[in-house]
C-alpha cells in the first residue's frame, strides 16, 4: 500500500470515528444535531424573510435543498418535530401539494437550549485539546474545505 493510500485509509478512518461519537450521542439524546440544523434552518428563513407580510412559513421543499436530505428523511424529521411540538405545518390554501412549516415557541426555546449545551460542550472540547492543537484544527478544517470546494468547482 502507498503512502497516499495509507493516508487516506487513516484519514476515512479518523473521520468514521467521529461520525460514530455522533451518532452514539445522538441516540442518548432526544433532541440531535440534524433536528438542531432543522429548526435554526427554519428560523433563519423567517428572519430573512420577517420584512415579508405574505410570508407563512418555510417550504418543505426549499428546506430539503438547503439540508441536502432526501424528501423522506425531511419528511421524517418534520414528523419528528410536529409530534414533539417544536414546529407547526400548515398548508397552502391555493396548492395543497405546497406545505410550509414554522417555528413554535417550544421549538424556539429548546433550539436556544441546545445551542448552549453545544456550545459549552465546544468550549470543553477545545480546552481539552489546548489552544494551539483548537487552532490548527480550526485552520486544517478551513484548508480541506477550500480543497474540497476547489476540487468540486
Amino acid at each position: 500500500m502507498s503512502d497516499l493510500q495509507e493516508k487516506s485509509k487513516e484519514f476515512l478512518n479518523s473521520i468514521a470515528k467521529i461520525k460514530k461519537l455522533a451518532h452514539k450521542s445522538k441516540k442518548s439524546q432526544e433532541f440531535h444535531i440534524g433536528m438542531i440544523m432543522t429548526i435554526k434552518t427554519i428560523m433563519d428563513n423567517c428572519q430573512q424573510n420577517s420584512n415579508d407580510e405574505n410570508y407563512c412559513g418555510m417550504k418543505t421543499s426549499d428546506l430539503t435543498k438547503i439540508l441536502c436530505i432526501t424528501k423522506p428523511a425531511t419528511s421524517k424529521m418534520l414528523n419528528t418535530l410536529e409530534e414533539n411540538g417544536y414546529i407547526e405545518r400548515c398548508s397552502n390554501k391555493n396548492d395543497r401539494r405546497v406545505v410550509y412549516v414554522r417555528v413554535t415557541d417550544e421549538g424556539k426555546a429548546c433550539l436556544e437550549e441546545e445551542i448552549k449545551k453545544f456550545n459549552n460542550f465546544i468550549c470543553k472540547v477545545i480546552e481539552k485539546m489546548g489552544e494551539d492543537d483548537a487552532d490548527n484544527l480550526i485552520r486544517l478544517l478551513g484548508r480541506l474545505n477550500d480543497v474540497i470546494e476547489e476540487m468540486q468547482s
